[in-house]
């Protein structure tokens, strides 16, 4: 029996590693590219890398309303980190 759990955008922006935050950036137009060439989001990602390091770990403030920027820069960070392949 499937649960059906209803996820908010904001759910998705705080859990963006969550199934329905891939579905809802595949339904914007952003695509990969453009998640790639933003400055928008590639500066974002570069912030979440940065976060992950430092004891301070407040990646999202709740006053932010670019959710698409929030949601679609996670993957970039996963992109990101995965290229340079330090463990750390």
């Amino acid at each position: 029996m499937a649960i059906n759990i209803s996820i908010t955008v904001a759910d998705m922006v705080k859990y963006p590693f969550l199934p329905q935050a891939r579905q809802y950036i595949a339904k914007t137009d952003l695509d990969f590219q453009a998640i790639i060439e933003l400055p928008i989001i590639r500066d974002r990602a570069k912030q979440r890398i940065s976060a992950s390091y430092s004891l301070a770990k407040r990646l999202y403030t709740e006053t932010s309303k670019q959710f698409d920027v929030e949601i679609a820069s996670y993957p970039l960070a996963i992109m990101l980190v995965s290229g340079t392949e330090d463990a750390y």
